[in-house]
């Protein structure tokens, strides 16, 4: 979906540097063999797809314990849904035993009329009650590298106000 400005990728030197964990993964056999055709800056924009689209599985563990916060994951479908401050879908990340995987559940939090964008929040619900709007804005930004132009925010902060990207 999205790799974000060109600017934002790395230089070709940390694109380099960031690739030798992709041949870390090659050589210990976690990856197919012919992953090892991958550059390292298509490898760089790789990252940069799942960095930007990609959902944070965390299962049972909590923040601080070994584990947290590393494993990422792209729905084929679900990951192309747009941003919202105030969204009209929900999501549930869980572990599938069986599947051996993770599965995404994702319900409407109101009706939603025909011809409406579907949208999900990337921040969690307890920083979306409990941030002020300019620094959602400023995460956002930060972490996925676009100035939220939503409804909420349009009625939250003046578009002198808004964080430019």
């Amino acid at each position: 979906k999205c790799v974000g400005p060109e600017e934002s990728l790395p230089s070709p030197q940390d694109a380099r540097r960031e690739a030798q964990v992709l041949r870390a993964a090659l050589g210990k056999k976690l990856v197919p063999h012919m992953a090892s055709a991958i550059t390292p800056g298509e490898y760089a924009r790789l990252r940069r797809v799942i960095q930007l689209n990609g959902f944070r599985f965390n299962g049972s563990l909590r923040e601080g314990e070994s584990g947290y916060d590393i494993g990422e994951v792209l729905f084929d479908s679900i990951s192309r849904i747009n941003h919202s401050c105030e969204p009209n879908l929900s999501f549930d990340l869980s572990w599938c035993e069986s599947a051996g995987t993770v599965r995404i559940r994702v319900e409407a939090l109101h009706s939603i009329n025909e011809g409406d964008e579907v949208n999900i929040s990337y921040l969690p619900l307890s920083a979306r009650q409990t941030l002020t709007p300019l620094e959602r804005r400023r995460q956002l930004q930060e972490h996925w590298l676009f100035s939220c132009g939503c409804s909420l925010c349009g009625r939250e902060m003046p578009s002198e106000c808004l964080v430019k990207g």
